[in-house]
């Protein structure tokens, strides 16, 4: 009985002390975090202009690997977007709500949209249907053939002999007046003269010279080559090797001038 007396009395003296008007507060453990205040990023989607008087997508390459297309496509403004399709199935335009791809051949797409077909023959686009799109790869106009520029005169070739000539009339040699002939188109010498010989380009110093002329024993001799030449090209018989002949590990080359034998390699 005395225990609950004191206990009594000191619930009072503790409401007696506590100031009026107080008021509770709430106990917590811990201090309030900071928040974040930086803005997140906002992902945005593609987007067309819709309308206007240009097609909504033009074809810009195509690509198949086994069973598996890629079309590359650019919309009106600008935009470049890729679907990957596979015969059978309708692939939507990622991020165009209302296009989807379906059919992929060779350097043509088929596209279905929500918004009317615009055909755009320029471009390769052309209207399958009201709301259907063929898309093909635009060919460049052809070049414009250039006028051919007007031909340039060539120049007549000088004479390499008109030095000698020359030479010859200075030193009072009359006889280069027996020269004759024009410059061949081969660059050889046709120029002959008459009384001293022939006149010809040395090979080595790129200059003419004169080629004293033949006596009539030399050019008697010349001829007799020429016609045994003649003679010894119409006896002329190739030598041919029957197939009888050939010997193992061998094979036949055949040449206008001949057969002869070659290992097999």
């Amino acid at each position: 009985m005395t225990h609950t007396s004191t206990a009594f009395r000191h619930t009072w003296l503790f409401l007696l002390i506590l100031p009026l008007g107080a008021k509770a507060q709430t106990l917590t453990l811990f201090e309030p975090t900071e928040t974040s205040t930086v803005p997140q990023p906002v992902a945005l989607a593609p987007s067309i202009t819709p309308g206007g008087s240009q097609p909504a997508f033009t074809l810009r390459s195509t690509s198949r690997i086994g069973d598996s297309y890629h079309a590359v496509l650019v919309n009106r403004d600008g935009g470049i977007v890729q679907v990957a399709w596979q015969a059978g199935q309708s692939a939507a335009v990622p991020g165009y709500g209302g296009f989807a791809v379906t059919k992929v051949a060779g350097r043509a797409v088929t596209l279905t949209q929500s918004e009317p077909c615009i055909s755009a023959p320029d471009k390769g686009v052309s209207c399958a249907a009201d709301n259907q799109a063929l898309l093909a790869l635009a060919t460049s106009a052809p070049a414009v053939a250039q006028a051919a520029p007007a031909a340039v005169p060539r120049p007549t070739p000088q004479n390499p002999f008109a030095a000698v000539v020359q030479a010859g009339r200075q030193r009072g040699n009359n006889n280069n007046a027996g020269i004759r002939g024009v410059l061949p188109r081969g660059g050889g010498p046709t120029f002959v003269d008459q009384t001293n010989g022939q006149v010809v380009i040395n090979p080595f110093t790129g200059q003419p010279e004169v080629v004293p002329p033949l006596s009539p024993e030399e050019q008697a001799a010349r001829a007799q080559r020429q016609v045994q030449r003649a003679d010894r090209l119409r006896a002329f018989q190739p030598r041919r090797i029957d197939d009888a002949d050939i010997p193992p590990g061998m094979q036949r080359a055949s040449t206008p001038f001949g057969d002869t034998l070659v290992p097999i390699q």
